[in-house]
C-alpha cells in the first residue's frame, strides 16, 4: 500500500506541475487584472482614482474636459459645476465627452441603481417582504437625513411595489427591506451587488449598503454610473419603474407614498429615465436618459453643487447637438462574459436608434442570464483543472501501489493486463442558470402611477410628450384600503 509520506509527495508534485504549466495564476496576477477589486469598503473615504489603466479607453483617465475637437463640434456648456461627469451614447457606448469620468465619490442613491440591476432578476417580483426594526435603524444617518416612503415595522408588502418606491421616492426602507429579502440577506446583497460591478467592469464603485446612504470606502464614478444604468435599462421592469409619476403602497391607515423625485421627467422632452441622490459627503450625485430622433443618450454629474438638473439639461442638449459629429473620447465596455474574460473593443458601433440602450447590449444581457449569478469565472476553472490533475495523480499512485504489492511471478501480456486498473473519468457538473419566470403583483389598487404589470421587453416608446407630475413636496391624499 502507499504511505502517507509518498501520498503527500506525490500531490505536491501535481501541484507543483499544474503551477508551472501556468494552471494556477502567480500571487500577483489577480491584483494585476483587476486593479480595483470589489471587496469590504474600508477607510474614511475613497482613493481618487483606482491603479492602472482607466477603463473605456487611456483619454478617460484624463483629470481635465475630455473631448475630441473637430469641425462643426458645439462648444462644451459653460457653468458646469460639476467634478466629474460624462456624455455618452448608450446605443453605440461611445462617449462622447467627459470630465474626470473615472473619479471616485460617494454615489448617494443612484446606487441603487445597483442595488435593483441586482435583485430584480433574484427575487420573486410576486411575493412580499417584511420591513423589520432592525432595518428601521440601517436607515438612520449620522446628520438625521434619510429619505423614506414610511414602511411599517413589522408589516409584509409586494415586492413589486418596493421596488417601485425604492426608484421613485429614493426610499431607504424599500432599499433595506429589499436587501434583506435576497436569500443571503443584507450581507449576501452586498456580495453580490459588488460581483455584479466586477461583472459590468465597474472597478470604480464598491457598495457599503443596499440604499447609498454613507459608508467608510463606498463609491462609485460617473463612467461606472453610465454601465450600471445602461445594464438596468436592459430590464423592462427597471425602465417601468424608474419613471412612474407615483408610487402608493397600503399601510394601517390606507394608501400612503409618494411622487417621483426624478425633477428630469417633466423639465426635458425625451427623458424617460434616471436617478437622482444626495448625502451631505456625497454632495448632488444624479445621472439620467433621454431620447431624440431615436438617439438615446445618458448623462451623469457627479459632486454637482447647485443645480444638478439645469447641468444635465446642458449636457444632454450638447449631446444631441454635438453626436452627429463628435468624435468618440472613449468607450462604454460591455460586460465580462461567462468565460471570464473581457470582451475585446469593439472595432464597428451599431447605428444610433439600433436598440434600447444598445445593440451590443443584448449579448450581454443573455450572457448574464446564462452565466447566472456566479460571477466569477476563470478561477474556477483553474480550481477545476487543479483537481482533475490531482485526482488522476493519487490513480496513478494507486496503480503503482497495486502492482508493487502483488507477489513476483510470470511477466506475460496476460500479467501485464491484470495488472492494470480502468480508468476513470471524471464528471464535473455544471450549476444551472436560474429561471426566468418570476410572479407578478396584479392588484391594480396597488399602483397609483401606472398599470402593475411590467413593460413588455422591448424599447420604450416615446410620443415626444412632456408628462408633468406634481413636485415631490406633495402628498398622496389618505384613501380607505386594506393590506391584500
Amino acid at each position: 500500500m502507499l504511505g502517507p509520506s509518498r501520498l503527500r509527495a506525490g500531490l505536491l508534485s501535481v501541484a507543483c506541475a499544474a503551477t508551472l504549466v501556468g494552471v494556477l495564476p502567480p500571487a500577483s496576477a489577480g491584483a494585476e487584472e483587476s486593479p480595483a477589486p470589489n471587496v469590504t469598503p474600508t477607510g474614511e473615504a475613497p482613493a481618487p482614482h483606482a491603479p492602472g489603466d482607466p477603463v473605456g479607453g487611456l483619454r478617460l483617465g484624463e483629470t481635465g474636459t475630455v473631448v475630441e475637437p473637430v469641425p462643426g463640434l458645439p462648444a462644451i456648456p459653460q457653468g458646469l459645476q460639476a467634478k466629474s461627469w460624462i456624455v455618452a451614447d448608450l446605443d453605440t457606448g461611445a462617449v462622447l465627452a467627459a470630465r474626470d469620468p473615472h473619479r471616485r465619490n460617494r454615489p448617494a442613491s443612484t446606487l441603487k441603481t445597483l442595488t435593483a440591476l441586482t435583485l430584480i432578476p433574484q427575487l420573486d417580483l410576486g411575493g412580499r417582504a417584511t420591513f423589520t426594526a432592525a432595518q428601521s435603524k440601517d436607515i438612520k444617518q449620522d446628520d438625521g437625513l434619510s429619505t423614506a416612503v414610511g414602511l411599517e415595522v413589522g408589516r409584509a408588502y409586494p415586492i413589486n411595489r418596493l421596488f417601485e418606491a425604492m426608484l421613485v421616492v429614493s426610499a431607504n426602507d424599500a432599499a433595506e427591506t429589499l436587501a434583506a429579502a435576497e436569500p443571503g440577506g443584507r450581507a449576501g446583497t452586498l456580495a453580490a451587488m459588488n460581483a455584479e460591478a466586477a461583472h459590468l467592469q465597474a472597478r470604480d464603485t464598491l457598495a457599503g449598503t443596499p440604499s447609498g446612504l454613507d459608508a467608510a470606502g463606498q463609491y462609485t464614478s460617473a463612467y461606472d454610473l453610465a454601465l450600471i444604468a445602461r445594464a438596468a435599462l436592459a430590464l423592462p421592469d427597471f425602465r417601468t419603474w424608474t419613471k412612474a409619476a407615483n408610487v402608493a403602497l397600503i399601510g394601517s391607515k390606507g394608501v400612503f407614498g409618494g411622487y417621483n423625485h426624478n425633477r428630469l421627467l417633466n423639465s426635458y422632452q425625451g427623458a424617460y429615465a434616471g436617478k437622482d441622490g444626495y448625502t451631505k459627503l456625497a454632495g448632488q450625485v444624479w445621472w439620467g436618459a433621454a431620447e431624440r430622433g431615436g438617439r438615446h443618450l445618458f448623462v451623469a454629474v457627479v459632486d454637482a453643487g447647485f443645480g444638478p438638473v439645469s447641468q444635465e439639461i446642458s449636457l444632454l442638449n450638447w449631446g444631441f447637438a454635438a453626436a452627429p459629429v463628435a468624435r468618440p473620447v472613449g468607450q462604454l465596455v460591455d460586460p465580462i462574459p461567462p468565460g471570464g474574460l473581457p470582451a475585446p473593443a469593439a472595432t464597428a458601433a451599431p447605428a444610433p436608434g439600433s436598440g434600447l440602450p444598445g445593440a451590443a447590449l443584448a449579448g450581454a444581457t443573455a450572457a448574464r442570464g446564462a452565466r447566472g449569478r456566479e460571477g466569477l469565472g476563470i478561477p474556477w476553472r483553474w480550481a477545476g483543472l487543479v483537481v482533475l490533475l490531482v485526482a488522476l495523480g493519487v490513480a496513478f499512485l494507486r496503480r503503482r501501489a497495486l502492482a508493487r504489492s502483488r507477489p513476483e511471478g510470470p511477466r506475460g501480456p496476460t500479467s501485464r493486463h491484470r495488472g492494470q486498473t480502468r480508468g476513470r473519468h471524471d464528471h464535473v457538473p455544471v450549476a444551472a442558470s436560474r429561471g426566468s419566470g418570476r410572479g407578478r403583483d396584479t392588484d391594480a389598487a396597488m399602483s397609483a402611477g401606472g398599470a402593475a404589470g411590467p413593460a413588455p421587453r422591448q424599447p420604450v416608446a416615446r410620443n415626444g410628450s412632456v408628462r408633468l407630475v406634481p413636485p415631490p413636496e406633495q402628498v398622496l391624499p389618505a384613501a380607505r384600503g386594506s393590506d391584500d
